[in-house]
């Protein structure tokens, strides 16, 4: 899984599409989209998969 993904949250919970590889690093971050336009980005944070 690779690139941006797009989506709408009421929630604070996302679950990918497909799975996540086993002992991966995956780095992303956040930006809220509103009426008055777009947030800054969050800092980027990372998550480790567990092995298999």
């Amino acid at each position: 899984m690779s690139g941006a993904s797009t989506f709408s949250a009421s929630t604070s919970t996302y679950t990918p599409a497909k799975n996540l590889g086993a002992n991966k690093s995956y780095y992303w971050r956040v930006r809220a989209v509103g009426v008055n336009g777009p947030s800054e980005w969050s800092e980027v944070r990372l998550i480790v998969t567990p092995g298999s």
